[in-house]
Formats: structure tokens, C-alpha cells, sequence
């Protein structure tokens, strides 16, 4: 029989042997390429002074996404691009959140991310201003606090967060399954490539159906009927992430800024109400009744309906309710339908107990811990009451409207800017950048074709589920001045004929006016592809033949073919184009400059 000691010898030594076992099999899959790199930003092989945004990273938030395929820097299409030594002139911030921070419907570097950034370059304090944004469609405050530690390491200045919508159905929530302890090891667990593995032989034995859109994906986790046990301890996780991250950049010196979640309230209808299937023909006349707006018939309707308590818990119900009220009195009262959004068994927006539960948790830490908190509902009611919680400022349930996007730009820019203290000249000139919206589409490169593809994807989120299945049908007369009664049918076409050739639709929207003579409207398509694509190597090589044909700058197209080189991983594609200009320039000699790279890749 062992004594103790050998026996705890041995425990040791056979613990040791499945430490080393692991190492062993996570550094062969790491050598043998398998799985996603986790860093939000990579140095590419050949710019090293250079960060771009590695989407891969994004794979980690998305558990039924292969994990086995990464794509390559050529592959990516990255929106952000910035260098790895900051200046003493230079502002850097981050934003993080859900698709609201992202900017959906619009590209990410045309929604108020960038509006502020430019806003701030025009204030004139800092020579650099980056506010670089990682929001991404469905993520959870779980992946918002991965995310900002990983952030840290990229020498932030300030972080904004923009979350709360995806609580319920987004990536790790309350759909998801597990606790607060197991989705958080999940997300450190998901940092090793045996683990990676692991996870990506369960979606393949069980793999996940194919969906329109993610909302619609994210609709099939099922409905949820109000139970405040559970929102509370939502809402409760929701601040222990919020607070883990305040608590970390405290530590830096490094404010946080929080932007209240808001959503559209009395234009958007709820998805769902519990006993839906039997109120189903009472709901249907209630909303004829609201429609038509002939006050006695309503009001009698209205009373009629109080009296009847089984209709207390149906969101919809409740939703009528406070319209009708709005008809009766002329004047919105949001209490009645926030108590609808809250009803919603289809919960895609922040409920009333997380916002307070944030705002309380804001006053509370406040400047104490460098957290800077933005009321945003406050601001938009002190601003358009009562428009300001209907189609004008939101596209659908919660994105905003382009009148939304500057709306929150302007308010963010401007806490900014106090914060780094500003001076007031230069606070008016950010104030000034919002003056003029045809100067922000500018800055933006928020052109007619983007405008155009904003239409067509709210149209295609609201002819799926979970729109389609509404009581109450969400209506609006126009996306951002789109109808479809105005939409541009050529428009249409060239962003269509991009899917089905696979071309980025700014390529083809240039290619179509330069070749009916429009060479400067073609020109700023190119300019707004290089500007939502900065990290990526097509947009460069796109100027670059531009250049070569219509400029006439030897050594600027040179340099943009360069840069598409090496954000290539030196695809022979390029080096061999780059070779046949500069021989057609009889300046074969400037070819050493792309030589000293070495052999391209094929």
C-alpha cells in the first residue's frame, strides 16, 4: 500500500501529466493554424507599424460559427485601421456595444462613431482623433467586458458603451443557458484552441438551421413571458459586467462613458403578448378603433377595456392602451408604453429595470470611478418630445435614424469634449460640424447607393420574423427619406448585381458613372469604399487603378498600390500589376521599392 506521501507524490506527478497533455495538444493546434485568433486587432505581416481589425476575433461571440475556417487579412473586410505608435496630438477611443453601437442599418464608419470622431477633428485640439468602433450585431455585455479588457492593450484614451438591447437573445444571455460564473468561463475557455475544438465538433455533430437574418435566429430561442425574478437577476449580471469594466479602467485612469439604452416606444408596436392566441380578434378591433380616431367610439372602447382585467398582461393590449390614451388627452405618456416594451414576451429591447438599475449604478460610482454617464432619454425628451421616441429617431425597434445617429453623435461629442477639456472655440467648432448635414454625409461619404441599402435591409428585416408575426403591425412611410415609391431602381440593381458577382457595391456604383462620363460622383464612391474598408487591400487597389487612368501621379499611385501590396500578403495579382505600370511609365527603376519585400504569394 502507498504511504500519503507517495500518494500525493503521484497525485501530483498524473495532474502534471494532463497539464502537459493539454499544452502538448493546444500548441499543435495553434501550430497547425487551427482556430480563431482572439485579438480584436492584428499587425499585418508586412505593414508592422500598422493595427487592422482581426474579424476573426468576432467568431468567439458567435457559438454556432464554425470556428475551424479563419479568414485570411485578404479575405477580411475591416473597417479599422490605425497606427501602432500614438502620437502625444492623438485622441483614441473605443466604442463597444451592440448593433446600435455597430450602427446598424448603416456601415459601421457611417453611424456616430465616426460622425463624433470627425466632430472632434474639427474642434481642432488634437492633430489625430480615432474612435474606433468594435460594436457587433447580438453581443451581450458578457462579450461587451471580454471585449474592453482585450482593448487595454491598444493604449485607449477614453471607452464608450452603448448596450442592454441583447440581454434576452443575444450571444451568451439569458437564452443562452448557464449562470453568471459558467457563461463568463465560458468566454475564457473560448481563448484556447483545444476548447475551439471542442465547441465547433458540437455545431458540427448538431448543426445550427440557416436564417434570413440573425433577428430572425435570434427570435427561434423562443418567447418569454414577464417574470421579474428573472429581469432583475438580468439586470443585476448586466451591471456586475458593466461594473468589472469600470472597476479595470479605473485602475488605467481611463474614463468610461455610458450612453443610456434607449428604444422606439410609441411607433413600434410589441413582437408578442402573453395569451396573444386568444386576445388575438379583441387586439385586432382594439387597433381598428385607434386607427380610425373617432374620440367617442374610442373612449368607450377605451373604458370598456380597463374593465376587463385579463387584458393586463398582454403587451399588445397595453400598447393600444397607451395610444389611445395619447388620442384622448393629446399628450404621450411614456410610462404606458414602457409597461408595453416590458410586456413584450419577444424582448428586444432594454426593460426598465436594467436602464434604472444602470442609471442608479451611474449615480452611485459616478466621478469617483472616471465613469461618465449620458441620459440619453432625457436628452432626446428635453430635445423633441414626444417625437423623440418614434420613427423619426429609430429605424425599427431600437437603431437609430440618420437623425438619431447625429442626434447621439452630437451629445457624445460634446461630453468628449468637456472631458479632455476643450476649449470654447474649439467646443464650438465641434457644436458647428452638426450645423450642416450635408457636410456630415461628407465627412461620412453617406452617399445615395449607402442610403438606398439602409432602405433595403430594414425592408428585409421587417418581412421576417419576428415583424411578420405581429399583431400590431410596425409601419413607417419612409426609411431615412427612402419610399419605395422614390427608391432609385438603378440604385437597386447595382446593389443586387453586387451580390450576385460577388463585388462590393461601391465598385460597381463607380464603375457605372465614370463610365457615363460622371467621373467625380464615380470618384467619391471610391473614396467612401476606402473609407468603410481602411483595413482591407481591394479599396487601395481599386484607387489605384482609378489613379493610374485619371490622375496621372506616378508616385501617388505607386504609393496606393503599395499599400494594397502588403495589405494583401503580397498577392502576385498586385505585384504583377504594379510591375506592368511602372514598366508602361518607363520607371522600371521604382520597381526595387516593391522588390525588397520578397517573392509575392500567389
Amino acid at each position: 500500500m502507498l504511504s500519503a506521501e507517495k500518494r500525493t507524490l503521484f497525485s501530483i506527478i498524473f495532474g502534471l501529466l494532463w497539464v502537459l497533455i493539454f499544452v502538448l495538444l493546444e500548441a499543435g493546434l495553434r501550430i497547425a493554424g487551427y482556430g480563431i485568433d482572439t485579438r480584436p486587432f492584428i499587425v499585418p505581416r508586412y505593414q508592422k507599424d500598422t493595427y487592422v481589425m482581426n474579424t476573426n476575433f468576432i467568431k468567439k461571440y458567435y457559438p454556432r460559427k464554425a470556428l475551424t475556417r479563419p479568414d485570411t487579412l485578404r479575405d477580411m473586410m475591416i473597417a479599422n485601421r490605425f497606427s501602432r505608435q500614438k502620437s502625444a496630438s492623438a485622441l483614441r477611443g473605443f466604442l463597444v456595444g451592440g448593433s446600435t453601437a455597430q450602427g446598424f442599418p448603416y456601415l459601421t464608419n457611417q453611424s456616430f462613431g465616426k460622425m463624433t470622431e470627425s466632430a472632434l477633428k474639427a474642434g481642432g485640439k488634437y492633430q489625430e482623433v480615432e474612435l474606433l468602433n468594435l460594436g457587433l450585431s447580438a453581443v451581450t455585455s458578457y462579450c461587451v467586458k471580454d471585449i474592453s479588457r482585450k482593448l487595454l492593450r491598444y493604449q485607449p484614451d477614453f471607452l464608450v458603451i452603448y448596450a442592454g438591447h441583447n440581454e434576452y437573445y443575444g450571444t451568451i444571455s439569458a437564452t443562452t443557458g448557464g449562470n453568471y460564473f459558467t457563461k463568463n468561463l465560458y468566454l475564457a475557455l473560448q481563448e484556447f484552441r483545444l476548447f475551439q475544438f471542442l465547441f465547433n465538433l458540437r455545431n458540427l455533430i448538431a448543426p445550427a438551421p440557416e436564417y434570413t437574418t440573425l433577428m430572425e435566429e435570434q427570435f427561434q430561442q423562443g418567447q418569454l413571458p414577464l417574470d421579474p425574478e428573472t429581469d432583475r437577476k438580468v439586470a443585476e449580471d448586466f451591471i456586475k459586467n458593466i461594473d468589472a469594466i469600470v472597476r479595470l479602467y479605473r485602475k488605467h485612469n481611463i474614463p468610461v462613458i455610458i450612453i443610456e439604452p434607449v428604444s422606439n416606444l410609441h411607433d413600434m408596436p410589441p413582437f408578442s403578448g402573453e395569451g396573444d392566441a386568444a386576445f388575438k380578434e379583441f387586439i385586432q378591433r382594439y387597433a381598428a378603433v385607434v386607427q380610425k380616431g373617432d374620440l367617442r367610439e374610442l373612449r368607450a372602447f377605451y373604458q370598456d377595456r380597463l374593465s376587463r382585467k385579463e387584458y393586463d398582461r398582454n403587451a399588445n393590449a397595453r400598447y393600444l392602451d397607451a395610444l389611445a390614451q395619447w388620442k384622448l388627452s393629446g399628450q404621450p405618456e411614456l410610462d404606458g408604453f414602457k409597461s408595453a416594451k416590458d410586456l413584450d414576451t419577444t424582448p428586444f429591447r432594454a426593460k426598465e429595470i436594467l436602464r434604472e438599475k444602470l442609471r442608479a449604478y451611474c449615480d452611485e460610482r459616478g466621478a469617483a470611478a472616471n465613469l461618465h454617464y449620458i441620459p440619453l432619454e432625457e436628452i432626446m425628451l428635453a430635445k423633441d418630445a414626444p417625437a423623440a421616441f418614434g420613427n423619426e429617431y429609430f429605424i425599427d425597434q431600437l437603431h437609430f435614424t440618420q437623425t438619431g445617429q447625429r442626434l447621439v453623435s452630437r451629445v457624445l461629442a460634446e461630453r468628449i469634449a468637456e472631458l479632455f477639456q476643450f476649449s470654447a472655440a474649439e467646443k464650438e467648432r465641434v457644436a458647428g460640424f452638426y450645423g450642416d448635414d450635408g457636410r456630415i454625409d461628407q465627412a461620412i461619404h453617406y452617399l445615395p447607393a449607402y442610403r438606398t441599402d439602409v432602405y433595403l435591409k430594414v425592408r428585409l428585416l421587417t418581412e421576417n420574423p419576428p415583424f411578420t408575426g405581429m399583431l400590431i403591425p410596425y409601419q413607417r412611410r419612409d426609411t431615412d427619406g427612402v419610399t419605395e415609391a422614390n427608391v432609385d431602381p438603378e440604385l437597386v440593381r447595382l446593389i443586387f448585381e453586387s451580390n450576385e458577382r460577388k463585388i462590393d457595391y461601391p465598385v460597381l456604383c463607380a464603375e457605372y458613372y465614370i463610365n457615363r462620363g460622371q467621373i467625380e460622383t464615380g470618384k467619391r464612391y471610391l473614396d467612401s469604399y476606402l473609407w468603410n474598408y481602411p483595413g482591407c487591400y481591394r479599396p487601395y487597389l481599386i484607387q489605384a487603378r482609378f489613379q493610374k487612368i485619371y490622375t496621372k501621379d506616378l508616385y501617388g499611385t505607386l504609393a496606393t498600390y503599395k499599400t494594397a501590396y502588403l495589405l494583401s500578403d503580397k498577392m502576385k495579382l498586385i505585384h504583377d500589376e504594379i510591375a506592368a505600370y511602372l514598366a508602361e511609365q518607363a520607371r522600371g527603376d521604382l520597381f526595387a521599392e516593391i522588390e525588397k519585400y520578397g517573392k509575392p504569394i500567389k
